[in-house]
């Protein structure tokens, strides 16, 4: 349920800035921290950071090209799916 509301206000925060490296570090920082939160290796922290921000940055750009088009709903339903299914990595 945190993760929905998280990705929801994500995408929020990626519509209302011009670039989608805002919500991509904001992501990115949060699973950084919440990883190391539950107790996880650091470097193992590192490499799931990493593995988000590329993600994260190819998912918040798709939504910022189709942002005017159709297909930006298609682009957030498989998103959706894609992070829930991920969880925070």
């Amino acid at each position: 349920m945190l993760n929905a509301i998280i990705l929801a206000a994500l995408v929020k925060i990626n519509l209302e800035c011009d670039s989608p490296w805002v919500a991509t570090s904001l992501f990115a920082g949060l699973t950084f921290v919440m990883s190391l939160m539950f107790g996880y290796p650091f470097l193992a922290s590192l490499i799931g950071t990493a593995i988000n921000i590329g993600l994260g940055f190819f998912y918040f750009w798709l939504l910022k090209k189709t942002e005017s088009s159709s297909s930006w709903w298609a682009v957030m339903i498989i998103g959706i799916f894609v992070f829930l299914g991920l969880g925070f990595l």
